[in-house]
């Protein structure tokens, strides 16, 4: 997130520097958006994904909002600041999009992160209970292999599969820390100090 997707709270003097320097990812989700209110399909550009957030308007406004998202920069900026009604009401819409955007990557970094401290600090646990599938899995594959259930194939892309996931789990693991000190000979220490 850039600029004023950053923000917490978002003026209206954020949203006109964003219409002045909106980036070419910035104005494709507007356009995404609109085009998804317009009852279009998501695109590929967006891995067709739904837009979680929707946002009341009249279909004339998102169809402004779409097509002044297709244009160079400094013409998004004139028609999102024109004083017209449409230009209002789209001005309106983009700036909802901007803080239900903004407000959503928060939230989503926030718990992401929160996330990672939990795997992070609980990462031996998890190697383990990873290890415990691995074994597991195996041991069904190659009973399943001696029943006749499960082609040698099959059991081969088991161990495969289970063996990648536990290596990339223990490339992870906490390392043992390096011992210190040792024995000392203190005669031997005392007798060479004199």
């Amino acid at each position: 997130m850039t600029g004023v997707f950053k923000k917490k709270r978002i003026s209206s003097k954020d949203m006109i520097k964003f219409y002045h320097t909106a980036t070419v990812p910035q104005l494709n989700i507007l356009h995404e958006i609109a085009s998804q209110h317009l009852q279009h399909p998501p695109s590929a550009s967006w891995g067709y994904q739904r837009f979680p957030l929707t946002f009341s308007a009249e279909p004339s406004t998102w169809e402004y909002l779409r097509e002044s998202t297709r244009h160079p920069v400094h013409e998004f900026a004139r028609r999102m600041t024109a004083n017209t009604d449409i230009s209002k009401k789209a001005g309106s819409i983009g700036s909802a999009i901007v803080e239900g955007v903004s407000a959503a990557g928060r939230t989503l970094v926030k718990y992401g992160v929160q996330a990672g401290q939990a795997v992070i600090k609980h990462r031996d646990d998890i190697a383990t209970g990873v290890r415990i599938i691995k074994d597991t899995a195996n041991l069904v594959s190659q009973v399943g292999m001696i029943a006749g259930l499960v082609s040698p194939e099959t059991h081969e892309r088991v161990t495969g599969i289970t063996s990648a996931i536990s290596d990339t789990v223990d490339k992870h693991k906490t390392k043992p820390k390096a011992k210190k000190g040792g024995w000392v000979d203190a005669e031997h220490l005392l007798a060479n100090a004199y």
